[in-house]
């Protein structure tokens, strides 16, 4: 009982869907078996760690059967039953959740049940619920979609196809605004994932369907008829031009522009994801060359954390990859004070088990920008390679004090485990790989040429420094360049 699967979910449950999850199974619309619900009452004692040696499969039996011989297919029984009803609770709570939802299937039973004066009434405030400021998501124009279909079936069932025309044409219109939002999110995910993760793609439909639309002439149909929902088109075409190696600062500048303009538009989970994409974006030109930097990167995240719009999560956890990001943007701008102050006051919105890594790596970071090495090398100690998510850059850290503190045969150990780490490798992309690679070539380069105790000359500098800036592919570049020259 203690690995159940009914464990697992209501391991998730907070006190208040404790007391409803025990209001639900009393339902005898729910639920008849009394058995499930004075099963559910013993067990909800040990809430919220659920691992009490009580909750074994026998001693729950003795205490619901005082007496009796232990029946394993009973257990088994109550155990699915409450699992089941556990899965129908939070499918419930799901539902409940989403006022549309609720109309959706309310428009279809009443539809079927043929009271119009309801349906009419039920449709006017599921329009309503659509027709509010901030309501805009990726599943908008499907909602839209469902209640012009709705109309056009409600019409037909009562064969008045005549008065249904308008209906249809909105249901073709509201279905493209889904596909053309969806397609351009879709597509520019797929993107960030080929290039980070490394992933390849021998079937790509998404791509064969935009390569093969004009979007600029799709585009410029609905501007020359001022088309209500065409700037939620435009910042996803936008988005669009600012992924992938053929990015553009003027399309960026668009999209930032565009975002900042229709914010309130959108619900706060697009707000979120929004953001998301205006950082890709950033990125990716950045990646690419262009003229555009860490300062303009830093004004997104200044105004997701002003908007605090760094989750799209209820329990408003942090995901790592942004927190990092934000972080070492500060970093990279010198902007120290500000860095610590967003660990001190965000690291606390990561995982539970991300919290102690990231702060002890930050940490770590600050420590080794003012030039305390001996402090953050103590603090680097403190991370959990195996977990935690940038396992990658506190190896490169740890690396990197190591030289800085002279521990040269740790630093030769440390290259060769990495190296063999990353060659083996498969997840991690030969863009990265590569840049890896060369950052610790020239770390073995370095530390080979201060254990000898010789200086280098001035021809050998500019030689080294020579090497590093031609290449393409290299982290800590001007890290590597700066312990040349020294």
């Amino acid at each position: 009982m203690l690995k159940s699967k009914f464990i697992d979910i209501v391991k998730t449950f907070s006190k208040e869907e404790l007391k409803q999850f025990r209001d639900f199974l009393r339902s005898p619309f729910h639920n008849t078996n009394q058995n499930v619900v004075k099963l559910f009452d013993i067990m909800r004692k040990h809430a919220p760690e659920f691992d009490s040696v009580s909750l074994e499969k026998e001693n729950l039996f003795k205490k619901l059967y005082p007496g009796k011989k232990y029946n394993d297919t009973v257990m088994r029984i109550l155990s699915s039953d409450l699992l089941s009803l556990a899965e129908e609770f939070i499918t419930y709570l799901r539902f409940r959740r989403n006022p549309f939802t609720e109309k959706k299937f309310l428009l279809e039973e009443l539809k079927e049940r043929k009271a119009e004066g309801l349906f009419n009434k039920h449709m006017k405030e599921a329009e309503a619920l659509l027709n509010k400021e901030g309501s805009i998501d990726e599943t908008y124009f499907l909602n839209r979609w469902e209640i012009e279909t709705a109309k056009v079936n409600f019409l037909i069932s009562g064969d008045r196809q005549d008065e249904s025309g308008a209906h249809l044409l909105k249901t073709g219109e509201y279905m493209v605004n889904f596909f053309l939002m969806n397609i351009l999110n879709i597509a520019q995910e797929l993107t960030e994932h080929e290039e980070v993760l490394n992933e390849k793609y021998d079937f790509n439909l998404t791509d064969a369907i935009l390569k093969n639309t004009d979007l600029e002439k799709i585009m410029t149909y609905l501007k020359e008829r001022n088309y209500e929902y065409y700037y939620v088109i435009e910042i996803y075409y936008y988005m669009n031009k600012c992924s992938g190696s053929s990015a553009e600062v003027k399309y960026y500048d668009l999209l930032k522009n565009k975002i900042a303009g229709n914010l309130g538009r959108f619900t706060r989970e697009a707000r979120y994801n929004l953001f998301l994409i205006l950082e890709s974006c950033c990125i990716t030109l950045m990646r690419n060359g262009a003229e555009i930097d860490y300062a303009d990167l830093m004004k997104v995240y200044e105004m997701m954390l002003e908007n605090r719009l760094f989750s799209d999560d209820r329990r408003n956890f942090m995901q790592a990859n942004l927190f990092r990001n934000i972080f070492y943007t500060a970093v990279v701008l010198k902007r120290y004070e500000w860095a610590e102050a967003f660990v001190n006051d965000y690291h606390s919105y990561l995982l539970p088990e991300q919290s102690a890594d990231m702060f002890n790596y930050t940490k770590a970071v600050l420590n080794f920008e003012r030039k305390q090495f001996a402090e953050a090398l103590e603090q680097i100690s403190k991370v959990n390679y195996n977990f935690f998510v940038f396992k990658f850059e506190a190896k490169t850290l740890t690396m990197k004090l190591l030289y800085e503190l002279q521990l040269f045969e740790q630093g030769l150990s440390l290259i060769d485990s990495f190296s063999h780490f990353l060659s083996k490798n498969k997840m991690v992309s030969e863009i990265y790989k590569r840049q890896f690679m060369n950052f610790l070539k020239y770390c073995r380069i370095l530390i080979k040429r201060s254990q000898k105790k010789e200086q280098f000359t001035k021809v050998d500098v500019a030689e080294l420094k020579k090497q590093i800036n031609g290449e393409k592919e290299i982290i800590n570049r001007s890290w590597l360049l700066e312990k040349a020259e020294e």
